[in-house]
């Protein structure tokens, strides 16, 4: 697994693209038992993640340590954890690429 994304991030969010200027944190979504099993940090880390996504179109480099810097984190973050949870999902290089290609040509008609 070398790309990542937030798991129904579009159901969830308003906005798709990149520089949203807003993301939505649902009260329910913050109480999920999904979200509770991870450690303090990695909950932090999570709504950090979700900032990113806003920003960066949710397509992720599987990089703990740049992935920690990005959301502030002491260090770097459990990627396979929040992928446990089910917070986190896999992508497939091809899928990644593909996604990035339509985020470059959304970007480039703004």
């Amino acid at each position: 697994m070398k790309y990542v994304r937030i798991r129904n991030w579009v159901k969830h969010q308003a906005i798709s693209g990149r520089n949203a200027s807003f993301i939505k944190l649902k009260v329910s979504a913050l109480r999920s038992q999904s979200l509770m099993d991870l450690e303090v940090a990695e909950r932090w880390a999570f709504v950090g993640l979700l900032m990113v996504a806003a920003s960066a179109g949710n397509v992720f480099k599987r990089n703990p340590r740049l992935l920690g810097r990005l959301v502030m984190a002491d260090g770097p973050i459990d990627i396979d954890a929040m992928v446990e949870a089910g917070l986190l999902e896999p992508m497939s290089e091809e899928d990644a690429e593909a996604e990035i290609a339509r985020l470059d040509a959304w970007d480039a008609e703004l």
